[in-house]
């Protein structure tokens, strides 16, 4: 399925998506518990008086995927 197409729209990808080529594997329990804490993280843009993807293309917004991902990836360092 192309990112385009996925139930919802989040400013990183939180499953695999297709390159025509080959149907990807099936979202993961953590690609899944990402994806519920940027839903869930996503409850301020109303408060903002905005859509959830309007609010994540903002300033405040954005750095809320990096939060996701390091709470269930764990946190990336170099």
């Amino acid at each position: 399925m192309p990112s385009e197409l996925c139930q919802y729209q989040t400013p990183i990808p939180t499953q695999i998506v297709a390159s025509d080529e080959f149907y990807p594997d099936p979202q993961n329990e953590r690609q899944r518990e990402v994806e519920a804490r940027l839903l869930a993280m996503a409850t301020i843009s109303g408060k903002q008086g905005m859509d959830r993807r309007k609010f994540f293309q903002t300033a405040a917004g954005m750095p809320h995927p990096f939060v996701a991902m390091n709470e269930v990836y764990g946190r990336y360092s170099m």
